[in-house]
């Protein structure tokens, strides 16, 4: 996934892919261009107790967010 991410794109972690936020998994995000976005979903990061452990670089979002993320991206890919 992190090979297809451009410029300007967004990224969204949500069902077990919240446990990213985690310090030792943010370092994989370095290599990412400076204007990727990282949004996490956070009923995902609540129900897996993250919340204080979510880096500042990583924007929480609730569903309405996500729903709008999707309006302002042309294009949606999902990873599982």
């Amino acid at each position: 996934m992190l090979q297809a991410v451009s410029e300007n794109d967004s990224i969204l972690m949500m069902e077990d892919a919240a446990y990213f936020v985690l310090e030792a998994h943010v370092a994989v995000f370095g290599s990412l261009p400076k204007s990727v976005q990282l949004y996490a979903l956070s009923p995902d990061i609540e129900a897996r107790g993250l919340s204080s452990k979510t880096p500042s670089i990583i924007t929480l979002i609730d569903d309405k967010g996500f729903v709008q993320l999707c309006c302002d991206n042309s294009k949606t890919v999902s990873w599982f």
